[in-house]
């Protein structure tokens, strides 16, 4: 099996992969494995789920992982070592700063204490690996011997969000499914965030290497009837999707400063989703403080916590800091810090003195659905959505991730600011009028938001 997929937003992408992966274990020698592998740990439970409902148990032979997961258990731990002299033993998620300067030295620090940073990771798993021009003979050797315990290994390749890997994962995974009989990469070129488009040069490679064809699934099974004209309108021609779903949905806009506090706050409830591209107005989708955590209490938390999931236990503490305080949130989790720690802690949890509604980014929202979604749309979307910018970019697709979230019910807000007033004005635009051209509708408040 040698396969390219690619498939719209809501096409059914995880049931289809969790078969495919139930047919291939049928398939799999003894001593071999199966390796499915994306970009989130949401995506990792999703494939699993999926497989438990369609088989009742996750097989021995089939390891589901993250791609950092999978290129530091497979790769980087077990030949660090061999192939570089350099014992790795384990990741660093710390936040480096913009500096580069500072940013290379706090690599270098945690290098020799045996730590790679995230960042690097399979840039450093590709120097294990991939041979280099730059390489001497005993280098050369041991790469290939380095290579052929960790080929022993697979069976078959599953890499799904294959639109989120950059140049070097690109570079990686080519090496490897040169040497490999069966792979199955899944992505959807509309939503690459990051806006560097391997995946479609990967394609373009593949498929002229192997003579593979992509499998394309333009029909998604999630949106309303109502989302489809939007999401075609910003799409290349190649990508024009459809829907099966036979509700027609409900889709509507509301301005910003309209909102009263009560509906402001229902914004930022758990039981709702709301996404945003970025900090606007009053809404900001500051990044969780549990991804800034300073690395050495990262370190203490995973010493006292070793069969638990390190991300859920950074997040566990940060949500116990804004619920009881810094000192209290240590005392309970009975954690001493150097007073250096302790200083950095104090100033990422220091309380904003401009109170902001906290909702979801449209980075974090990718892979997420909900039958009732607010989309908190910025400027520089909202000229995209109205065809003021129609230059295909990361910026169309994070429009389009945003369209594509919903299964029944769309409402955008608009943020009525001097901004869009201007770039309205500048380009003759009446907004009313090009919203409901599109099928956008002004909505009654008291049919979204709930009596306060």
């Amino acid at each position: 099996m040698k396969e390219l997929h690619v498939e719209c937003a809501g096409a059914g992408k995880t049931y289809g992969i969790a078969q495919k992966i139930i047919n291939m274990i049928a398939k799999c020698p003894k001593g071999q494995r199966i390796f499915a592998i994306t970009y989130t740990n949401y995506a990792v439970s999703q494939i699993k789920n999926e497989i438990l409902k369609q088989t009742h148990y996750i097989p021995e032979e089939l390891s589901i992982d993250t791609v950092h997961g999978f290129i530091l258990d497979q790769i980087v731990y077990p030949y660090s070592n061999f192939v570089k002299g350099e014992l790795i033993q384990s990741c660093s998620i710390e936040n480096l700063g913009s500096n580069a300067k500072f940013a290379a030295i706090r690599k270098n620090q945690l290098r020799q204490a045996g730590i790679i940073h995230s960042d690097d990771a399979i840039q450093y798993a590709s120097a294990i690996l991939v041979p280099s021009s730059s390489d001497n003979k005993r280098t050369v050797k041991l790469k290939e011997i380095a290579f052929k315990y960790f080929l022993s290994n697979i069976f078959c390749l599953f890499i799904d969000e294959s639109q989120d890997m950059n140049a070097e994962f690109f570079r990686l995974m080519s090496f490897i499914i040169s040497k490999i009989d069966n792979f199955c990469f899944v992505g959807d070129p509309n939503q690459d965030l990051l806006g560097n488009y391997q995946y479609l040069n990967f394609i373009n490679a593949t498929k002229e290497a192997y003579g593979i064809e992509p499998v394309q699934n333009l029909v998604s099974r999630r949106l309303p009837q109502c989302v489809v004209p939007l999401c075609n309108s910003i799409l290349n021609s190649d990508y024009q999707i459809t829907s099966n779903n036979s509700s027609n949905g409900e889709i509507g806009y509301v301005f910003a400063s309209e909102l009263c506090e009560a509906e402001r706050l229902f914004l930022s409830k758990s039981d709702t989703f709301s996404i945003i591209k970025c900090c606007s107005g009053d809404f900001s989708t500051r990044p969780s403080v549990s991804t800034q955590l300073p690395f050495e209490l990262k370190e203490i938390l995973k010493t006292k916590f070793p069969n638990h999931d390190i991300d859920a236990i950074l997040f566990a503490f940060a949500k116990k800091v804004q619920q009881v305080g810094l000192d209290s949130a240590l005392t309970k989790y009975k954690i001493r810090v150097e007073r250096n720690i302790y200083a950095k802690l104090s100033q990422l949890f220091e309380p904003s003195s401009r109170k902001q509604i906290q909702v979801c980014s449209i980075q974090k929202a990718k892979g997420l659905e909900d039958n009732t979604v607010f989309f908190i749309i910025c400027n520089s979307l909202l000229n995209i959505l109205l065809g003021l910018k129609n230059d295909h970019n990361k910026e169309t697709n994070l429009l389009y991730v945003a369209l594509t979230r919903t299964k029944s019910r769309l409402l955008f807000i608009i943020e009525d600011d001097v901004l869009t007033r201007s770039t309205l004005k500048k380009h003759g635009v009446d907004l009313s009028k090009s919203l409901n051209n599109l099928g956008i509708f002004e909505a009654c408040k008291t049919d979204w938001f709930p009596a306060s």
